[in-house]
């Protein structure tokens, strides 16, 4: 014959080619699958929502921690008025601003405290009121969840401390 064909080489060839598309087809799964994997923890991070339009309009959302939203929404974001009872037992009712809580609105605390007045970017800030578990409450200027600048301090037995609060203590002078 004019030429020969040398089985060793054709059969390293073909284990090449072979190998070539295996390896395509595994990194084109592997693929597939962390995008399948990536999807899914994004959805399970994000919650759901379970009624309504939670894009734009009014809907009700669960999170992934459990706490439930239902209220106005804009852009998949709280905003307007709603009411969120977190799963800890929670539950704050007012205004929203892009998912936070801003304006006007009411915290019922799980252990019994209810805070009702501002909030600014997701904390108590403004003026407003907190009536205690025990009896006691506090009405007056508030910053970053606690009393701070003027304000009264009503004890359940009648005693009472007026005058300046800083970061949640009486501070400087006042009229107890």
């Amino acid at each position: 014959p004019r030429f020969s064909i040398d089985r060793s080489s054709v059969s390293l060839d073909v284990f090449k080619i072979q190998h070539f598309f295996t390896f395509r087809m595994t990194e084109k799964l592997s693929f597939i699958s962390v995008f399948i994997l990536i999807f899914i923890w994004i959805s399970d991070i994000q919650g759901q929502c379970i009624s309504g339009n939670c894009n734009n309009g009014k809907g009700t959302y669960k999170f992934k921690d459990g706490s439930i939203y239902g209220g106005s929404f804009v852009k998949y974001f709280p905003h307007g008025y709603g009411k969120l009872m977190y799963k800890n037992g929670n539950v704050y009712e007012g205004e929203w601003k892009r998912g936070k809580k801003e304006g006007r609105g009411m915290l019922t605390f799980a252990k019994g405290n209810t805070y009702r007045g501002e909030f600014k970017n997701d904390v108590i800030s403004g003026n407003g009121s907190m009536d205690y578990q025990n009896g006691d409450s506090y009405k007056g200027s508030w910053s970053a969840n606690k009393s701070n600048g003027t304000g009264i301090y009503q004890f359940t037995n009648g005693d009472r401390f007026e005058g300046q609060f800083v970061s949640g203590f009486f501070d400087g002078f006042g009229i107890m």
